[in-house]
């Protein structure tokens, strides 16, 4: 064997042995389990409220009582999750024809810094002009996101842009029946019709049958 080939083998053994040493050397990451707030009993009383709805208007939970209240937290800037959610929303109002006239979508901001009223109503329609989007205070946020067990919590990214940050957040659709209790979760997993078979069960007998 020449010298030449001896040496690159030489070369490439030493560097092989100090990316192994750097590996062992590399810090084991923590894994931090995801926060998981306790998600309220079916059958349980929906938290009073009372927020600002996109028109300007007060909208509390007596609103959506003797129908059915689809309810959904999240907020205008989130890239992905929450355009997928409402757009799932959507269609499950179109897929639900005649019927959705009894359904209340309800889109709830857990970024009430930057989701003001107007930018509600910029945003909500876009998906459906049915959807209500309502903003308040941080504290009554938070009181209504703690009592849906939907977490949220601010996510600062390095960045150029001056107070640029993201909302991690919990992602479910709430179902609330006429009477007012939370029934289940729903979301864009779920097929259409096994959706909109769950909502058509819990719409008065009359909205049913159109």
């Amino acid at each position: 064997m020449s010298k030449i080939p001896l040496i690159a083998v030489l070369v490439v053994v030493l560097l092989a042995g100090a990316g192994l040493l750097m590996l062992a050397m590399r810090p084991t990451p923590v894994m931090v389990p995801p926060i998981v707030l306790p998600t309220p009993a079916p059958d349980t009383v929906v938290r009073p409220f009372t927020l600002t709805a996109h028109t300007g208007k007060p909208f509390s939970d007596t609103d959506m009582r003797g129908k059915v209240g689809l309810i959904y937290f999240g907020y205008t800037f989130c890239p992905d999750v929450c355009p997928t959610e409402l757009g799932y929303l959507a269609k499950v109002l179109r897929a639900l024809g005649a019927r959705a006239a009894q359904v209340v979508p309800v889109f709830i901001t857990v970024d009430p810094q930057r989701d003001t009223r107007e930018k509600l109503a910029e945003y909500v329609p876009l998906f459906d002009q049915r959807m209500i989007g309502l903003t308040g205070s941080p504290a009554d946020i938070d009181a209504l996101a703690k009592a849906y067990g939907v977490f949220h919590q601010r996510a600062n990214v390095v960045t150029k842009q001056a107070d640029y940050y993201l909302i991690d957040h919990s992602s479910s659709i709430f179902i609330i029946d006429p009477a007012g209790h939370l029934v289940e979760t729903l979301d864009s997993d779920m097929s259409l019709t096994t959706a909109v078979s769950r909502i058509t069960g819990l719409l008065p007998s009359k909205a049913t049958k159109e």
